[in-house]
């Protein structure tokens, strides 16, 4: 049996809390499962023993586009070029936003672009429609 999670890619501990605060209040009826950085999530989703089924991917990604190491960008382009995760939602967010990366994102398959907002109230508002909406996707297909 499929296992229903969302991957969230994130290096920073204090909007991790916020997206599993988020996550609870919301009740999306999917788990939410934590990589702290990019190599951990290219490790989860096409590096793995358990990479083989796509029973174990996600439902969608939430990818922060800076952090250390690998680049948001950088794992999309990983996942895009994969033939076993290429179709799966991702939805990218970012507190330093430019137009290039928003185009590069795009360019390379994202399914949306979310700033991260300074008011949290917000980044609420505007990131939980964008999640149900690629979550109810992600299961129609």
């Amino acid at each position: 049996m499929k296992k229903k999670y969302a991957l969230y890619v994130e290096d920073s501990l204090d909007d991790i809390q916020l997206m599993r605060w988020l996550w609870e209040k919301a009740h999306f009826g999917y788990e939410l499962v934590i990589a702290n950085d990019g190599e951990e999530a290219i490790k989860i989703l096409v590096e793995s023993d358990a990479a083989g089924s796509e029973d174990d991917l996600p439902h969608m990604i939430v990818l922060d586009n800076k952090m250390p190491n690998m680049t948001g960008l950088e794992v999309l382009r990983r996942v895009r070029s994969e033939a076993r995760t290429k179709k799966l939602p991702v939805v990218m967010i970012s507190q330093s936003v430019t137009e290039d990366d928003i185009a590069e994102a795009y360019r390379l398959g994202a399914n949306d672009f979310i700033p991260k907002c300074a008011n949290f109230n917000q980044f609420v508002q505007t990131i939980m429609p964008v999640i149900e909406y690629w979550l109810s996707s992600a299961t129609r297909a």
